[in-house]
């Protein structure tokens, strides 16, 4: 006895001295990481302010501009739609104003909204200080977001303005609001374009940091719960940071609840801890359990018993029966409500099954528990519904934030492939979650996470989404939409638009993109949004697709008979039909019946097609439709994961790059470089290149400049019906048209 109480001193005490050094670096973990947040959130708050002034200069540098500013009538509807309403809505710009050149107000807008005048004068007070310096009367030097040609750039200058600006810009109080405020000379992009009156008029932008600036923070920074105070007012949990102009002078405090990764660690320790604990007293105990061996079998076979009645006979999880009854107990009156439902699917594993067999279905499944099991913590629970559906439950977390850290780490997990006999099996899963709101009962909960799951499944393969009520709404206006679809299809009113698709140089018209529109009697045109909802179900989108092709072949035929040169017809295909392997010969035995050759025909395809398990009849069916002369296009390129393999596999002959990136190309750096790749990377493989989305003519001829030669948008036209096709394409020359507009 002396022997095992001595044992048990020692394992006490070495547990003790390696709780203390692991406490001692979770410490210096946690120490470090509160000093990269701090960091991090203070040049947010210095990058803001070259920012703002960046954004500034998109039109305060510009002829239009200085010519309406310092005209004898002010239009102030164009400076409130070019000026005041663009950059609140572009930018976020909360509040924008202008003075003329005798510093007498001249626009105010607060949230993209015209105002009186009253409200600069209000703000007057703070902001002047800016107007004088950019006018250069208080003689001091740039301060290091400042850009005034007359005086040097401050050594540590931070601007990223074109020298073509004069500025003033800086971290201050605005009408006792901590806030990035900047004065820019209103000036024309061409010298001597005009003249001002007296001095340049003056743009003047505020955007405060205690509003959406804390949501960005929050977002790009990874900075959790921030907020702004005026006094180091802070909880426990939280940090401080001081916030001071460029003159030393404190404005308030940054506040946010940082995160610790330390921490994080030593409690998901307490379990393992805890079985160490649990081992030395099993240890302890153990003659003593000698004396009770029978009562000891009787309660392990009454376990094996409950054990089988409620967990599953594959993974070992719990099972249904299990997970309801704990859901109902935390949903029950008088219990906690700080919990969150997660609901998991595995995608594409009726595909698995059908293809590998149920062998290799089972393995995945054996395979994701055990992943399941290592990533949750001893008090949550993770369970089986069925097939290939599992269930967590994750007590005290019911924050957004945390949720959607934990299921982002969940799914990467979940993305290492699975080994089974000698196959690798390159697997996904959906998470849908929904958090207690208090009131919430089992039955519901169960609901708003299994329509969280649909959302997730829907946006694409590996998605986690969190429950919104807007979610309900969304579910009823998908079932309108199918509803639709079948009654248009039902009904023969599906009908082809046809969307011009230009040579930039040139503007002539070399082809359309057919997009389905569902045109019901006394109804307005339906497309996106109805086509959306029809293709979820995939017999639905077969045929709805096979009446899409029918029409476009009727309307080549009428075209080709009136001696049309349209070009080509692109259209597109969706993963449902691909995978039929068919659907070559089906569009191939179309064409060849309406004797239309397979060149006037262009088959358009997104990054998803190319992804996952069925590939191999999407491959022969590409093969085919390339051998017969039909053209294979990437649409929404550079928004999915198709990647160079890709495309050196597939007989891709067009790569279409997506509007969203040449939405802001010529705004943003970044999107204007991604551009600039994807072109270079269509010739180096000698694939064609098309820009969708084109609006404006700066944005053609930006594109035209990088090499881009094909392009379509609503700056060419919209889709419309084919009767007005032959009116586009019997258009004067375009290329004149678009000299004399030059």
């Amino acid at each position: 006895m002396t022997i095992v109480v001595a044992i048990g001193a020692m394992v006490i005490v070495s547990l003790f001295l390696a709780s203390a050094g692991v406490y001692w670096a979770t410490h210096e973990s946690d120490a470090v990481s509160v000093e990269r947040q701090a960091r991090s959130a203070q040049h947010a708050m210095e990058s803001s302010v070259d920012e703002l002034a960046l954004q500034q200069e998109t039109v305060a540098i510009w002829d239009d501009s200085a010519e309406h500013l310092v005209a004898p009538r002010l239009d102030a509807t164009w400076v409130h739609d070019n000026m005041g309403s663009w950059l609140h809505r572009i930018f976020g710009h909360d509040e924008v104003f202008v003075v003329d050149g005798f510093d007498r107000p001249l626009y105010a807008s607060v949230e993209g909204q015209q105002v009186s005048l009253k409200r600069y004068a209000a703000l007057s007070p703070d902001l002047v200080f800016l107007v004088n310096s950019v006018r250069g009367r208080d003689g001091g030097s740039n301060g290091r977001h400042d850009r005034n040609p007359r005086r040097a750039l401050a050594a540590d200058s931070t601007v990223r303005t074109t020298p073509r600006t004069t500025h003033d810009s800086h971290i201050m109080l605005v009408g006792g609001r901590p806030a990035a405020a900047s004065a820019m000379l209103v000036q024309p992009s061409t010298r001597d374009f005009v003249r001002p009156n007296g001095q340049w008029p003056v743009l003047i932008s505020v955007r405060y940091l205690d509003r959406g600036f804390l949501a960005e923070l929050s977002s790009r920074q990874l900075i959790s719960s921030p907020r702004f105070s005026r006094e180091a007012q802070r909880l426990g949990s939280e940090h401080a940071i001081v916030l001071k102009t460029e003159w030393g002078k404190a404005i308030g405090y940054l506040i946010w609840k940082p995160e610790l990764p330390g921490t994080r660690i030593l409690w998901k320790l307490v379990p393992f801890n805890l079985l160490i604990l649990l081992g030395l007293a099993s240890l302890m105990i153990f003659l003593g359990r000698r004396l009770h061996h029978a009562a000891g079998e009787l309660a392990s076979a009454e376990a094996n018993a409950a054990h089988l009645a409620f967990h599953d006979s594959l993974t070992g999880l719990p099972n249904r029966a299990m997970f309801q009854r704990k859901l109902e107990e935390l949903t029950g009156d008088g219990a906690d409500p700080n919990f969150a439902l997660a609901l998991l699917d595995v995608d594409e594993f009726k595909l698995t099954n059908d293809t590998l067999g149920h062998d290799a279905g089972d393995a995945v499944l054996l395979t994701f528990a055990d992943r399941l099991k290592s990533a949750i913590r001893s008090d949550d629970l993770v369970a089986r519904l069925g097939g290939d559906e599992f269930a967590i439950l994750l007590m005290g977390m019911s924050g957004a934030d945390e949720l959607e850290t934990f299921s982002h780490k969940l799914l990467e997990q979940l993305r290492e492939p699975v080994e089974h006999q000698g196959k690798v099996i390159h697997c996904n899963a959906s998470i849908g979650a929904s958090s207690c709101g208090g009131g919430d009962d089992a039955h519901n909960m169960l609901k708003h996470a299994d329509l969280a799951l649909y959302e997730a499944k829907g946006s694409g393969r590996g998605a986690y989404r969190l429950y919104d009520p807007a979610m309900w709404s969304d579910m009823l206006l998908r079932r309108e939409m199918l509803s639709v679809a079948e009654a248009a299809l039902e009904g023969d009113f599906i009908r082809p638009h046809y969307q011009p698709k230009v040579e930039l140089e040139t503007g002539a018209i070399i082809g359309f993109e057919a997009l389905l529109r569902c045109c019901l009697p006394g109804q307005p045109a339906k497309g996106p949004e109805c086509v959306a909802a029809a293709f979820e179900d995939s017999a639905l989108a077969v045929r709805l697709s096979d009446r899409m092709v029918d029409e476009v072949i009727k309307d080549i035929s009428a075209w080709r008979a009136g001696g049309l040169d349209f070009g080509h017809v692109a259209i597109n295909a969706a993963l449902a039909e691909l995978r039929r392997g068919d659907f070559a010969g089906r569009l191939l035995a179309k064409l060849e019946g309406a004797q239309i050759p397979p060149e006037c025909i262009q088959v358009e395809v997104t990054e998803s097609v190319l992804l996952g398990q069925g590939i191999d009849h999407v491959e022969r069916t590409f093969n085919e439709l390339a051998a017969k002369g039909i053209r294979l296009a990437l649409d929404d390129f550079g928004t999915g994961f198709a990647s160079l393999t890709h495309l050196k596999r597939f007989p891709i002959e067009i790569i279409k790059i997506d509007r969203s990136f040449v939405r802001d190309l010529q705004i943003d750096a970044e999107d204007g470089a991604i551009v600039d790749a994807l072109i270079g990377l269509g010739k180096a493989l000698r694939i064609e290149v098309v820009a969708e989305g084109i609006e404006t003519s700066a944005q053609r001829d930006f594109l035209s400049s990088l090499g881009c030669a094909i392009g379509q948008g609503y700056l060419f036209g919209s889709a419309c019906p084919a009767a007005n096709v032959p009116g586009l394409l019997r258009k004067p020359d375009r290329k004149a048209d678009r000299a004399a507009a030059a």
